[in-house]
């Protein structure tokens, strides 16, 4: 919805740094006056970002960000070991529009113990998105583990779900996967508010 708008930088240090908008009513198609305030902040191994959001009135919210990881550097990510505390996920229509809710139990989007990333990016169930880009709706922990031999990344929201993109329109395909931390993209589920607030983290070992 900001392809071309410009945040003001609020607040900066050495660790920190904040940045803020407001936008008119009917602007990014949303009918209404809105403020937003995003900080970024680095705490040794571990990455935060803090979104708010600020309305007239009572609005759609669902902030997130979309940050692509490697962490072996080499040109796929599909031998990335991938975990996540989830019991239920989306799926998805061919037009990439979700679908339904549906439990992991015995399926390629079953991550509640670690593995291979390459196993469901090459499933034949998700040619037409040429790998993951899928909801998994969060319990437990709620932690999304990603690792390699040499290195694990553990990212963590006050989200109800994460969408795992594993990069398949990326060039190269699959040489990056997303975490995207937000909530469950079913029309019944979204939540309309004047105020929004969301904490991510990844942490890095």
């Amino acid at each position: 919805m900001f392809y071309t708008a410009i945040f003001e930088k609020t607040k900066q240090s050495e660790t920190e740094v904040e940045y803020r908008i407001e936008r008119k009513a009917r602007e990014d198609r949303i009918p209404s006056e809105r403020e937003y305030i995003t900080s970024f902040s680095l705490n040794g191994n571990k990455f935060e970002i803090d979104f708010s959001m600020f309305s007239a009135h009572p609005v759609i919210a669902d902030m997130t960000s979309h940050l692509y990881f490697n962490l072996s550097g080499e040109e796929t990510v599909k031998n990335h070991l991938l975990s996540i505390d989830a019991e239920s996920c989306v799926i998805n229509n061919p037009d990439h529009t979700a679908r339904e809710i549906i439990p992991v139990d015995d399926t390629i989007f079953d991550f509640r113990t670690p593995k291979k990333l390459g196993k469901a990016i090459d499933s034949p169930l998700l040619s037409f998105s040429h790998g993951l880009n899928n909801a998994f709706i969060l319990t437990g922990s709620r932690n999304v583990v990603l690792s390699t031999s040499d290195m694990k990344l553990t990212g963590q929201a006050d989200t109800d779900a994460v969408v795992i993109y594993s990069g398949g329109y990326l060039f190269p395909e699959s040489s990056f996967v997303a975490i995207e931390f937000q909530e469950i993209p079913i029309n019944s589920r979204r939540t309309v508010t004047e105020e929004a607030h969301r904490h991510i983290e990844f942490t890095l070992e």
